[in-house]
């Protein structure tokens, strides 16, 4: 049952009213006892959700025959639309499960809330009292369930759900009615946590010193569609060097961002690299996109998935065997203001741009602010390989597509280090991987998975033994 702004009586006026200022605190004693607590809960979901539940929940020294609250909330990212009593003790002892009385005001403007309620207002039998919830000064009893429902611009985060000491005129208060007597627990506030469905990331990788990765970065969008982003990041420069590509196309070739492309591509795409201040020992890079930025209009995007691999970013790891056994990060970074546009005659002083915030522009050209997974490297000084050189021999070429054939179906030599072959990763070498191979190298398909270009390690637990030697001109 859901009650909002509604009154519900089963007598007469002239009952309710004796109940009432018996059960919601308006007689002269108000007694106040250690362990009686009233506690809101935690509800959650992401934006644009309906029917998100913040339990009321109380422990309690005397036996309870009505309560009042009083609230406030997020008006902002969060509309409170009424509250329920499924599945609560107030159900339990109700005449037919629906409390005799349901006073509840809600304020969406102001982000303010009160609820009176009266358990029963006629005594029951056996014992001919009126209905009530026994002392549970133990175990919290639920008493109701404030609905709410989350704005479709709520990005993620914690939205404080709180009592309030006194609301309304006259007064509601945060009490629970015992025998005529007002007893005002000790309060505990709650929350809505808005999560978002929007989530950059990298998958771990493991590579070595003075070899190389390609860290892709992923997404995972449940239900809107991706027409633009901003990612921004930093890096340890002590330990990792970024490899800028020829082409802008480069950041997205193979990838599923690339794929959705097809035979279109970015409109609009801008690199940053320099800080606006100096920055010791961090690397930093923002990419900036809108996918279909000039006409005529084609409707560039990125339809809903999970895992879909986006850019590609190219690291080279520093010569350095004091790094072998440690780890960095490739941190997603939403602080770092890039450095002003070159003076102009006309605009001889330029301001700093504002920080380069993580962001994904959506089709109905709302920018949500995705979680956001930092990428572990770990740097060891195991043998390394390129995957794709199968051969032994760099670089990766058709030579190794021709190895690779020869290995499946000529009875020819087999890869020194079988990972090398397995160029999609995928814990196997067949005839896949040398068309995936044939595609990266002649009609820009996606790239043999990490290690790649550089030397580094297989990160994908498979039946392959690891390589015992380096492969190649790895170190």
């Amino acid at each position: 049952m859901i009650a909002n702004r509604s009154g519900q009586l089963k007598s007469t006026r002239l009952t309710f009213l004796w109940v009432a200022c018996c059960l919601l605190g308006l007689s002269s004693s108000t007694t106040t006892f250690a362990v009686d607590e009233f506690t809101l809960g935690a509800g959650n979901g992401p934006a644009d959700t309906t029917g998100v539940l913040v339990p009321l929940s109380a422990k309690h020294d005397q036996a309870m025959q009505g309560f009042s609250i009083a609230l406030s909330f997020d008006a902002l990212n969060l509309q409170m639309t009424g509250v329920s009593f499924t599945g609560t003790e107030t159900e339990v002892v109700s005449p037919g499960g629906i409390p005799d009385y349901v006073g509840t005001e809600i304020d969406n403007m102001l982000g303010q809330a009160t609820s009176g309620v009266i358990f029963g207002y006629s005594p029951v039998p056996p014992l001919n009292q009126l209905p009530q919830i026994p002392a549970s000064p133990d175990d919290d009893d639920v008493l109701l369930n404030l609905v709410f429902d989350i704005n479709e611009s709520a990005l993620p985060g914690d939205y404080p759900v709180q009592f309030e000491s006194a609301l309304g005129n006259p007064s509601i208060t945060n009490v629970y009615s015992t025998d005529g007597f007002s007893v005002a627990p000790s309060l505990v506030n709650g929350q809505v946590t808005v999560t978002n469905l929007h989530r950059f990331y990298f998958d771990p990788v493991v590579t070595v010193v003075n070899g190389s990765f390609g860290a892709t970065l992923k997404y995972d969008h449940a239900a809107d569609t991706m027409t633009g982003f901003v990612i921004s990041i930093t890096y340890d420069s002590a330990k990792l060097n970024l490899s800028i590509p020829a082409t802008n196309e480069a950041w997205w070739t193979g990838t599923d961002l690339g794929l959705a492309l097809g035979s279109e591509t970015i409109e609009f795409f801008d690199i940053k690299t320099i800080p606006a201040f100096p920055m010791p020992g961090t690397g930093y890079l923002a990419l900036i996109a809108v996918f279909d930025f000039t006409g005529p209009f084609a409707g560039q995007s990125l339809s809903p998935g999970l895992a879909q691999s986006v850019v590609r970013m190219n690291f080279n790891v520093a010569n350095n065997i004091g790094l072998a056994g440690t780890t960095t990060t490739i941190h997603f970074d939403d602080t770092v203001q890039p450095a002003p546009p070159p003076p102009t005659p006309t605009n001889p002083n330029p301001d700093i741009p504002p920080p380069t915030v993580n962001l994904v522009v959506t089709d109905s050209a709302q920018g949500i602010s995705p979680i956001k997974d930092d990428g572990l490297v770990t740097i060891t000084d195991d043998p390394s390989f390129v995957r794709g050189n199968a051969n032994g021999a760099s670089p990766v070429d058709l030579a190794d597509v021709i190895f690779l054939l020869q290995y499946l179906f000529s009875m020819g030599t087999s890869p020194a280090c079988l990972d090398t072959g397995d160029i999609n990763d995928d814990g196997q070498i067949d005839i896949s991987d040398t068309i995936t191979l044939l595609n990266y190298l002649f009609t820009d398909g996606a790239p043999p998975a990490n290690p790649f270009p550089g030397c580094g390690l297989d990160g994908t637990p498979d039946s392959f033994v690891d390589c015992t030697i380096s492969i190649g001109n790895c170190p």
